[in-house]
């Protein structure tokens, strides 16, 4: 996806009646916003799982002076958590340390921790199944002159193989991708990166270059 908004909508599609899943969020950001949290909550659909894909993104909540969604790309991880923590077990998350700190119970792992976790996980050391959640900003660096790259392609080609691991032998429940263009540096980086990460887990990834998104906050 462009940016991480529609992250929740996927998960959904995966969550069981009877069995919990962990969940591991690599990211320069939390993406708990709190600055609304209660009013976003009292905003919720009962069943945010029956909505389709066009409903949840037009779903809007009444602001101070204007109708804006509810689902955002800076809030979405905190209201999953509000409202479906019973079904998750635990949750890892690996950022950048940037934006409000979750209020839910969680493991902060460093980037290398991450890999390991990764790495048992896939191996089915672990039988709960995962959701993994990666936002390509977390491979980036963006505070000086020219943004850039803070890992190899070697450790983007190591990432991306246990993944394929994991989305083949059934450990990961689900994947899902943000691109995250305006926080990468630019279209160019956030593809080339992601483009690294899909083929050594021998996933098909391409975007259509005709219908290149201008905006990246969906």
């Amino acid at each position: 996806m462009d940016n991480h908004r529609l992250a929740l909508w996927c998960w959904l599609r995966h969550l069981t009646p009877d069995n919990k899943v962990d969940i591991l969020h690599m990211d320069e950001h939390y993406d708990c916003l709190m600055s609304r949290h209660e009013e976003w909550v009292a905003a919720l659909p009962r069943d945010i799982g029956s909505l389709s894909l066009e409903e949840y993104l037009k779903f809007s909540w009444q602001g101070h002076s204007e109708t804006c969604p509810l689902f955002r790309f800076d809030n979405y991880f905190s209201l999953f958590m509000e409202r479906y923590k019973d079904k998750i077990g635990n949750v890892y998350i690996s950022t950048h340390r940037d934006g409000d700190r979750p209020t839910f119970e969680f493991h902060e792992f460093s980037i290398l921790e991450s890999m390991s976790y990764l790495n048992t996980r896939c191996s089915r050391i672990n039988h709960n199944k995962a959701i993994v959640n990666i936002d390509i900003d977390y491979f980036t660096e963006t505070g000086f002159d020219d943004p850039f790259r803070i890992v190899s392609n070697k450790f983007l080609q190591e990432l991306g193989g246990i993944l394929g691991k994991g989305l083949q032998n059934g450990s990961i429940q689900c994947f899902t991708v943000a691109l995250s263009p305006e926080f990468t540096g630019s279209w160019e980086i956030a593809e080339y990166i992601a483009g690294e990460i899909f083929r050594a887990a021998d996933v098909p990834f391409s975007l259509p270059k005709e219908n290149m998104p201008t905006s990246g906050l969906t």
